[in-house]
């Protein structure tokens, strides 16, 4: 394997379907995106000016383009699907690779009364968020939930058990907690880096402050949803001697994830 490969080769798309009563858990390591090339500029020169190298083109690459990504996707209903413990084992797999990730979560588009919505949440929702109109919602209740609405149009539906309440408009500051969840049309929407014109009319995008309050919710427990934990790699924890290393423990964590499900 050349250097040149031995250095791009993390930022392919690394992933695991894991498929069991339509479970799916999927492990990204990173997005290739412009990586490789800002990557590969590092190969000349002494080590420690290659891992100086490499620490400044990480820190160019952006940050959706870094991460380090866990998702599981399921309906909420028998033995291993309890959030909490997702939670814990998801933590548990990726706690090698980064520090601290984001968990956030994303219903199926859903319908109620004849409208469609797009229904999710994100943990530590503020740091995500940049709040137009309105406040940041307070954690959902088993039959009270407060949302912002990120994009889209058409009314919040009325929901049997659960009064849905809209308590402000946003805008996503981040593609990070989501990655591929959303869409690219609905991202053109409702990140506040994107233009708001010329985009094709999309349901309204909720979302909750936090994961577990709306996790638990009785009326959404037959819908499938996602969850998703991901932390973009830290520019300084990436150093030319540790890149091959790096690679192998994410195929061990695959490997591992695999024999669980």
């Amino acid at each position: 394997m050349t250097a040149v490969r031995r250095i791009a080769f993390p930022l392919r798309l690394a992933w695991v379907r894991l498929a069991r009563r339509g479970e799916r858990v999927l492990l990204v390591a990173f997005g290739i995106g412009a990586g490789a090339a800002l990557l590969a500029a590092v190969l000349a020169g002494s080590l420690v000016a290659q891992d100086r190298s490499v620490e400044r083109a990480t820190t160019r690459v952006p940050a959706e383009d870094r991460t380090v990504r866990l998702t599981w996707g399921g309906i909420a209903s028998g033995p291993g699907t309890d959030v909490a413990e997702l939670d814990r084992t998801s933590r548990g797999a990726l706690a090698p690779l980064v520090r601290s990730p984001t968990r956030a979560m994303l219903f199926r588009t859903s319908e109620s009364n004849g409208h469609l919505f797009d229904l999710g949440a994100i943990d530590g929702l503020a740091r995500y968020v940049h709040v137009r109109t309105g406040r940041l919602p307070r954690p959902c209740h088993a039959d009270h939930c407060e949302v912002l609405q990120l994009g889209g149009a058409g009314p919040i539906p009325p929901i049997p058990g659960l009064r849905l309440v809209r308590v402000g408009l946003a805008t996503l500051d981040s593609p990070v907690p989501f990655g591929n969840l959303i869409t690219r049309e609905t991202y053109a929407s409702v990140l506040s880096s994107a233009l708001l014109y010329h985009t094709a009319a999309t349901p309204p995008l909720l979302l909750a402050n936090g994961v577990d309050g709306l996790a638990r919710i009785a009326v959404f427990v037959p819908t499938y949803r996602s969850y998703t934990w991901a932390a973009p790699l830290r520019p300084e924890a990436v150093h030319p001697w540790t890149i091959e290393p790096f690679a192998r423990r994410v195929t061990e964590i695959r490997s591992w994830l695999q024999s669980r499900s």
